[in-house]
C-alpha cells in the first residue's frame, strides 16, 4: 500500500534515497568530479554523511565532497591500501650484546577502526663485526635478518614481516638491530637513501 500525503513516510523518503548507495558510472576521475560539481551547484552533493560512489574502469571509489590539496573533488578507493614510509640517517655506533635491540625509528601508521594485516619491508646498511641482525617488530612480535661479516664488515641487509592490527588497536611498529648469539658492533649509515622501513596496511575481514 503507497503511503498518503501527510502519513510522516514521506519526511523520510528524500533521505532515504539519497543514502541507498546507489553508485555512479563514470569514464574517467574528471568525469566523476564533474558529477560532483554538478550535485554541490544544486545543493545536494556528496557529504561525509552522505558520500557518493563511483565506478570508474571497474574500480570503486567514494567522494565525501572535500577536495584535495589541488582544489579538485577527492575520489578514494574503497579498501584503500596505506603506505607509510620511514628513512634513516643517525649514523649511530654501538655495541650490542646478546638479544639486545635498538630502534632506529618507529613508523606511525594510524589507529583505524578495522582490522589490518600489515607488511613490513625494512633495508639497512652497516659496519658489522661478530653477529648482528636487522629487526623489524609489529606489536612485540620480531621478524630477523642477519648481517654477515664472512662477506665483509660493510654491507646492506633487508627483512620483511607481516602481522595484524585490531580495529581501535595503536600500532607499534619499529625497527632497527639486535645483537645476535654472540653479539657484536654496529655503525649504521648517515646516508637515509640506504636505509628505509615501508609499512603497507590492508583492511581485513573482522
Amino acid at each position: 500500500m503507497l503511503p498518503q500525503v501527510g502519513d510522516g513516510l514521506l519526511e523520510g523518503f528524500h533521505q532515504a534515497f539519497n543514502t541507498a548507495g546507489v553508485i555512479t558510472s563514470a569514464q574517467s576521475a574528471d568525469a566523476a568530479r564533474r558529477v560532483l560539481a554538478q550535485g554541490a551547484s544544486e545543493g545536494i552533493g556528496a557529504t561525509a554523511g552522505v558520500p557518493w560512489f563511483f565506478n570508474i574502469a571497474s574500480l570503486l571509489y567514494v567522494a565525501d565532497g572535500s577536495k584535495n590539496a589541488s582544489g579538485q573533488y577527492g575520489l578514494v578507493p574503497v579498501n584503500q591500501i596505506e603506505a607509510v614510509g620511514k628513512t634513516y640517517a643517525g649514523g649511530a655506533n654501538m655495541t650490542l650484546t646478546a638479544g639486545q635491540f635498538s630502534g632506529m625509528t618507529a613508523v606511525n601508521l594510524p589507529q583505524r577502526p578495522y582490522r589490518r594485516l600489515v607488511v613490513v619491508l625494512a633495508n639497512a646498511w652497516a659496519r658489522v663485526s661478530k653477529t648482528v641482525d636487522l629487526a623489524v617488530m609489529v606489536n612485540g612480535d620480531m621478524n630477523l635478518s642477519r648481517f654477515d661479516p664472512g662477506v665483509g664488515d660493510e654491507q646492506s641487509q633487508a627483512v620483511f614481516m607481516f602481522g595484524y592490527v585490531d580495529a581501535n588497536q595503536v600500532p607499534n611498529i619499529s625497527w632497527g638491530v639486535r645483537g645476535g648469539s654472540e653479539g657484536g658492533t654496529v655503525m649504521l649509515s648517515r646516508d637515509a637513501h640506504l636505509s628505509r622501513c615501508i609499512v603497507l596496511a590492508f583492511p581485513v575481514a573482522m
